[in-house]
């Protein structure tokens, strides 16, 4: 995709496709845009290759765990729950206030070292954004890729956030909702992961001795739930140095997971 995009769009995105057109909702003329390869609001992937596990959160949002475990989290309306942490960064949620069976991650909150930003569904220029981000996190070791509509964050080597605009068309009694997709990808398992999908790719579940199994319970939600989208939250700490990440993971084959609708 190679065009921005403003709130009374209707975005449609595929893994692969030719030139769209389309209209959006305040009427007028047709807007043509490329579209690449993205990944889409409407497909959830776990890969199948050994010890590379896959997950993901969106939806409702569904959760993909990464072991293809598939499980649903609720949370309450316009709260904010950790889905990711580890000593290095948080990713922290906030529900749209629809729901339950509307409710999207409406925005994610990054917090890695001393840089904390909410990313939202909110149209931006990529050059200038991603300029923008790698001005804070170049100097602590990040880096930020910026396409229309995809974002990805480095933090730490090995470790990707994928961030990606997706919108559920005609939901009832509501409308189109424009929502985010977030994808993880680090180098193995970690004990010290935690968040409502961080904690599948804890260690105890990768070597097949212990199967994770969530219970499905407004009291168990309400476990990951923090202040607000900078909140810290699990194991981290702003100087958790990287180098200690890398000799954790080594031998390691690398866990990727993107999410998406189920």
């Amino acid at each position: 995709i190679n065009a921005e995009y403003g709130v009374n769009d209707r975005v449609i995105e595929f893994q692969q496709c030719n030139l769209l057109e389309f209209s959006h909702n305040s009427g007028g003329g047709k807007r043509k845009r490329q579209a690449g390869n993205v990944f889409a609001a409407s497909a959830v992937a776990s890969t199948a290759s050994f010890n590379v596990l896959a997950s993901g959160a969106n939806g409702d949002p569904h959760l993909v765990g990464a072991h293809g475990e598939h499980y649903e989290f609720f949370g309450q309306p316009g709260a904010v729950y950790t889905l990711f942490s580890t000593p290095q960064f948080v990713l922290n949620m906030q529900l749209w206030d629809k729901g339950p069976g509307d409710r999207y991650i409406e925005r994610l909150g990054v917090v890695f070292r001393n840089f904390t930003h909410v990313f939202s569904t909110a149209a931006f220029h990529p050059k200038k954004f991603e300029q923008k981000l790698n001005r804070e996190l170049v100097s602590l070791g990040g880096k930020a890729t910026v396409s229309p509509f995809h974002i990805q964050l480095e933090l730490c080597e090995g470790h990707k956030v994928d961030i990606a605009h997706g919108v559920a068309l005609a939901q009832k009694n509501v409308g189109d909702i424009y929502h985010l997709d977030v994808a993880v990808t680090v180098p193995g398992c970690h004990d010290a992961y935690g968040g409502a999908l961080g904690q599948t790719y804890q260690c105890r579940y990768a070597t097949g001795g212990e199967r994770f199994v969530w219970s499905q319970s407004r009291k168990v939600e309400e476990t990951f739930r923090v202040k607000s989208l900078s909140a810290k939250a699990g194991a981290f700490a702003r100087d958790a140095p990287c180098h200690d990440v890398a000799k954790q993971f080594a031998g390691q084959s690398p866990m990727s997971g993107r999410s998406g609708k189920v």
